[in-house]
């Protein structure tokens, strides 16, 4: 659902021919049908409202929103359209960097989507948005080394977030985890976690209020309850589920039975490895 003004201020950034595609702001609409709701809420105020704003300011935006997104029409044309299979968001935005392109973000504009309400229903749309993400970059496009010839330095920033801060302390996690054991013991690694958590805490609660008053967007009282939660979900809930499903990627390349995708479209990208 699209606020009034989004479509115009989406289009407005085109005026810069260097300019591919643009995503907009997100908010969830249903953040008060679930706890679950109100977290996401949360979530998306800090990693797509803020999150974003600042890689815009380095043009190390990865991902063109599914949900809300703009691309320039002969641009899109002459590339085919977007990919059929899984991602599509993710590997036509990482496309047009490759064709030279600026993809940007902008916070101006808002539009709203209803987020999973169920804990069940959000581990089944992150594990695809996790596994999609580490087919694309590193089977599709080979991101995983950690600098590329004649890259640009914006498309190096842009893959280093990733591997930097979301795919090595994910996949590092559980083994962290038994080092902080082995070092401090089990009571002793059970009051270093509590410390951590409060810290976290503190400081998602700083970037919340950052957020409100780079947006003047409010979560309500419902997700500012939920943000107290925030660092339990993001740092163990979705870190554990992320886990699961990269490790499933890598092992079993599960987003090739990925149901999200109609049947007939998997055997005609996959063929007999379906």
């Amino acid at each position: 659902m699209f606020e009034p003004t989004a479509i115009a201020r989406l289009a407005a950034v085109f005026s810069d021919p260097r300019v591919g595609g643009a995503s907009c702001n997100i908010a969830i609409s249903n953040e008060q049908e679930s706890l679950w709701t109100g977290l996401q809420s949360v979530e998306y105020l800090m990693s797509i409202s803020a999150g974003r704003s600042i890689l815009d300011v380095v043009d190390a935006i990865a991902c063109l929103s599914g949900a809300c997104s703009m691309y320039r029409r002969d641009t899109f044309l002459r590339q085919g359209g977007l990919d059929v299979g899984p991602g599509e968001d993710l590997e036509y935005s990482l496309r047009l960097r490759r064709l030279g392109y600026l993809i940007r973000f902008v916070p101006e504009a808002w539009a709203e989507t209803d987020g999973p309400i169920s804990g069940i229903s959000l581990l089944r749309q992150r594990a695809r948005w996790d596994r999609d993400a580490l087919r694309i970059r590193f089977m599709t496009y080979g991101e995983l080394s950690f600098f590329h010839r004649l890259e640009r330095f914006p498309d190096t920033l842009q893959r280093l977030d990733f591997i930097v801060f979301d795919l090595i302390p994910t996949l590092s996690l559980p083994f962290y985890l038994v080092y902080i054991v082995l070092l401090f013991g089990t009571a002793g690694a059970a009051l270093f976690l509590v410390s951590v958590y409060v810290l976290l805490l503190w400081i998602s609660i700083f970037n919340m209020g950052l957020a409100f008053v780079m947006f003047n967007r409010s979560i309500g009282l419902f997700g500012l309850g939920a943000a107290l939660i925030f660092p339990l979900y993001q740092g163990v809930y979705l870190k554990c589920a992320r886990f699961f499903s990269y490790s499933s990627e890598i092992i079993f390349a599960s987003s090739r039975r990925d149901d999200f995708v109609p049947p007939r479209v998997l055997r005609a990208l996959l063929g007999d490895r379906v």
